[in-house]
């Protein structure tokens, strides 16, 4: 499982950071919404869950998936998988 909440959301931030091409680390709380707060478009999304499955070695369905609203989903989702982090 992620080390901590801080731990995920900030690897979340800099996913976002990266995919989004900001120029600062956006901030992500359990609250944030996907979509509107961290302005993720599914591709966005896409390749943030792509990151979260490699870097905690679990599988997400698309069903799964689809149902995250906000971060705290997204870290309730991974957590739930048994998350590893490599």
């Amino acid at each position: 499982m992620p080390a901590n909440e801080k731990e995920f959301f900030d690897l979340v931030a800099a996913e976002i950071e990266r995919i989004n091409d900001l120029d600062e680390l956006p901030e992500v709380t359990a609250e944030s919404s996907i979509a509107d707060d961290l302005e993720l478009d599914s591709l966005g999304m896409l390749e943030l869950v792509l990151r979260l499955q490699s870097e905690f070695s679990v599988s997400l369905s698309e069903e799964e998936v689809v149902a995250v609203k906000t971060a705290g989903d997204l870290l309730d989702l991974v957590h739930g998988k048994g998350a590893v982090p490599r």
